[in-house]
């Protein structure tokens, strides 16, 4: 399994729509050949989602380093129940900690190489006693960060990043600062060089209409 690749994929929270997705996921995108996609969760939520998919299921992974490449999926059974989805739900916000946390674990011990999570429910989280903002600042407290670290998002060749993330509107202003909106295009500059751009033309959106 040497150069083998390890993605971790949540399920999300479980009463949300990630289930679904992440079943929908596995039966649309065929990994490329040197990278084991491990779908992990509780397995009745999986089968769930798996079953409004309509999508077959996936092997069974006793853990992390055991994957096959192509997906698989590792249990990871929480006392939960499964239904009435639509909800906000403490305990499922718990889950999701308690799952994104066992991911940086298993990243910091080079177990996986990357991490992707379904829609998450910050309210749930926040119920659950996550007072930051979002995951993203879940992650930079676990895990060794080399140089920036910020949110981009990526819609063919486009590709966005922000100045603030997740804060009430009425702090948005005083966030504003000429080393915040620096840090913000260092972010996506250095981000586009490492992914191979060589010349990144980008554009900066001011707070307001008229850029006052």
């Amino acid at each position: 399994m040497s150069g083998v690749r390890r993605l971790a994929v949540t399920l999300g929270d479980r009463y949300g729509v990630g289930p679904e997705l992440v079943a929908r996921l596995t039966e649309a995108v065929a990994l490329p050949a040197d990278v084991a996609g491990i779908v992990v969760g509780d397995p009745d939520v999986w089968e769930a989602g798996r079953a409004v998919a309509g999508v077959p299921g996936l092997p069974r992974t006793p853990r992390f380093e055991a994957a096959p490449t192509g997906w698989s999926f590792l249990a990871r059974p929480y006392a939960l129940e499964v239904m009435p989805m639509g909800r906000v739900s403490a305990e499922a916000g718990r889950e999701v900690l308690e799952t994104l946390g066992s991911f940086a674990e298993a990243a910091r011990e080079g177990m996986i190489d990357a991490i992707l999570y379904a829609p998450l429910n910050k309210q749930a989280m926040k119920a659950a006693g996550h007072a930051a903002g979002d995951e993203l600042e879940f992650f930079r407290t676990r895990l060794p960060a080399l140089g920036l670290t910020g949110e981009i998002n990526v819609l063919g060749d486009l590709w966005t990043s922000r100045v603030t993330s997740h804060v009430p509107l009425r702090e948005v202003g005083d966030l504003i600062t000429i080393e915040s909106v620096g840090r913000g295009i260092d972010l996506l500059w250095d981000t586009l060089r490492r992914a191979g751009t060589t010349a990144p033309r980008l554009a900066i959106a001011a707070l307001n209409p008229h850029a006052g």
